[in-house]
Parts: C-alpha cells; structure tokens; sequence
C-alpha cells in the first residue's frame, strides 16, 4: 500500500479532496488481494466477500478409516469421517479513520489535517493483522471451539472428538531456553504431533510435521534479542564466522525457520512459531467488505448549510480461534 503525499497544486481544499482520491484509488484496484501474500495472509484463512451469513462456522473431518490392515478379501470402508465445528465467526464494521473538513477552518489547521493524511494508507492493511494478534493475546485465557481448552494450551486433543488421555494429547504452548537445545526442543514437539486419525496405542502414527524447513516453518517476534539469537542458532558461520573468541556462539541445529520481525505484537519474552503446512490455519477471519472510503463532496447539502466536507474509510472484519496445531507460543524461558 503506497503513502501518499500532500499534493503541490491546488488551493488547500482541492489538496484534501485529491489527498481523499489518491486514497482511495488502492483501495479499489487491490480489494481484496492486498492481503495476499502478507502477514495476515500467512496467520489467518480469511473469508471474503460473504455478507449473506451473519455467523460462518469451520469444521474439520477426523479421518478414521484408511489406515489398517485387513485381510486380502475383506471389504473395504469408505468415509469413516468424525466431524466437528471448531470455529464460528461473525464480523462488525472496522474503522480505519475519519477526516473531518471545514472550509472555513484556518489556513494553519487545514494544512495540519493535510500533513495527518500522509500515512493513513497503510491503515487498512495493518488494522485486520491487529485484530488477529490482539485475539492471539487472549489465547491462554480464551477458550477455543477445537476442544474447549484455552487456545494456547499445553495438553490439546490431538482428536478433538476423542479422550482426553496422554495419547490424545499435544501442546502448543511451551517455554524453551533460547538456545539450540531448546530450538530442537520446539522442532521435535511440533513434528511428533500426530495426524487425528492416528492410532498411538497401536504405533500408528501419521506425523503430518515431519518435513520441517525454512519454507514450511516461520517465526514471528517483536524482540530483537529474541530475533537476534535464533539468527545465532539458523547461520551461526555466516553471522558468528569461525573466530576463537565467539567460538561459543557456533551452535547446529536440525533445520531452519524463516524469521519475522513483526513490530505490532509488542511481545513480552516470547515468540510464535507458525506451521505453514497446517491444514488449516491458526484463525479463521471474515471480511466481507473490502476496504473503502465514503466520501462527502464539495457541493452537497452539508457543504452548503455547515461548510464541511467528510471522508470515512471502513470495511468489515471479524475474527476467531481455527486451528490451534498451526500456530505454536513459545516463551523462553530463564
């Protein structure tokens, strides 16, 4: 999303309209797909366009059939699915922002209002994402649809339909010591989570994490130490060469994640880790209304009666817990 800039011709009321228009030009040729590809993208499966169906709900099928052997002859079993909701959402209008014009303002606050609308661009892209992780927040002490638990927990169903046993059970929330032991630490937890429809106690487990690398693996942190260290633990001859006297900062580890510097968490000590290959998402979000800007011109009713031009830039938004499995807090620990 481009930021605009106050324009050089025109008296300061044309300046607020062309100000108005320039920001709303992105708006209508990107629609939906300036989410595309971004952070947003990546940490929630987004619904859009929809307004039909005040609350949508996200089920998952539990495959429990395919994987047993049976003998030569014997029939075999089609959609043995269990299913069940785990996440409902509905939405409410979002505000971007809202621009009051006066014709009859002075000249100083006019140019004031001008300046202000520099960086308004960038508003509709952010706003959604601070949504999401402010939900993310909550997520020890909001429950989710997926099991009931708290939506980062330590001991989630594995099946969300099953018992909840020692062989049902998987975490996405642990604490780690920042170093390459508890990196490998965090890798082998998320690849032994097990596929729903494995079977542990007869030692058929479908492990869906097994393939691991910088592609498939991201991390999101606000902290630069936190960011700092892990770069330690990815590249350490790049960043820490050979020398003898950081000779113990050369550390290994089993595989890579792409890192994140992502600002708006404003994390305490800990970061997320996000399972790009996850069937699902970590947060389901609706929008149904792509972002746009409402605008009152010059020459209407209430330009002539009270001298006053308005702008309102908006869309509709919602969001809600998915799938826990694809998204992992990980606090560090002392």
């Amino acid at each position: 999303m481009p930021i605009v800039s106050v324009p050089k011709s025109g008296n300061l009321d044309q300046k607020f309209v062309t100000l108005v228009k320039q920001l709303r030009e992105p708006l209508h040729k990107l629609g939906f797909g300036m989410y595309r590809g971004t952070a947003l993208d990546t940490l929630a499966y987004m619904e859009t366009g929809d307004r039909s169906t005040a609350i949508v709900q996200q089920g998952v099928d539990i495959d429990d059939s395919g994987y047993r052997m049976v003998a030569l002859g014997k029939e075999a079993t089609f959609d043995d699915y269990k299913a069940k909701v785990i996440s409902e959402c509905g939405y409410q209008r979002m505000d971007f922002w809202g621009k009051k014009w006066n014709r009859l303002m002075p000249e100083a606050e006019k140019r004031r209002v001008l300046a202000s609308m520099s960086g308004l661009a960038e508003k509709p892209m952010v706003m959604p994402l601070l949504e999401c992780l402010e939900l993310l927040r909550q997520g020890e002490t909001k429950t989710c649809l997926y099991d009931g638990k708290a939506f980062f927990h330590a001991a989630h169903l594995v099946d969300p339909t099953g018992a909840d046993v020692a062989d049902n059970q998987a975490p996405n929330l642990l604490t780690i010591d920042l170093d390459t032991a508890g990196w490998n630490t965090l890798l082998q937890t998320i690849i032994d989570r097990p596929d729903p429809g494995s079977k542990p106690s007869e030692d058929k487990v479908y492990l869906p994490n097994r393939l691991l690398n910088g592609d498939t693996l991201e991390i999101w942190t606000s902290q630069t130490e936190i960011f700092t260290e892990l770069s330690k633990i990815f590249d350490p001859k790049s960043v820490w060469a050979n020398s003898v006297a950081n000779a113990s900062e050369y550390r290994l580890r089993y595989a890579q994640a792409t890192l994140q510097m992502v600002p708006e968490m404003r994390a305490g000590h800990y970061f997320y880790a996000i399972v790009k290959t996850a069937p699902m998402r970590g947060i389901f979000a609706r929008m149904p209304d792509a972002p746009d800007i409402d605008e009152l011109k010059a020459g209407t009713d209430l330009w002539v009666k009270q001298k006053e031009m308005l702008a309102h830039c908006f869309a509709t938004f919602g969001c809600a817990y998915y799938f826990p499995f694809a998204i992992y807090k990980v606090k560090i620990g002392s």
